[in-house]
This record gives C-alpha cells, structure tokens and sequence, in this order.
C-alpha cells in the first residue's frame, strides 16, 4: 500500500516489525481529526462527574 493510497483513502496501515512490535500510518488529516475528536469528547461536559 502505499503512502498516497493511505491519504487518498484515509485508511490506516498498521505495520509489524521484525521483533513483532507494531506502529500504524495515517495521513496528518486524519491523525489532527482523531486527535481533536479526542480532546473534545474528553472536554465534553457530559463527561464530568458533577459534584455531590
């Protein structure tokens, strides 16, 4: 696969190395969106506990 289809698609590729540890590729878009997604569920307040 290669670098343009995991943009194009936006479909990670998780790779393993030789000592079998693993990574994945995703396009900058995607990661800034997860990340961002993240940072907004974990702000939601909807998440908080409210004070007893």
């Amino acid at each position: 696969m290669s670098v343009e289809k995991i943009i194009a698609d936006h479909q990670p590729l998780k790779v393993t190395v030789s000592d079998g540890a693993d990574f994945v590729v995703i396009s900058a878009e995607d990661w800034e969106r997860e990340t961002l997604y993240v940072q907004v569920d974990h702000r939601s307040p909807a998440n908080h506990k409210k004070p007893h």
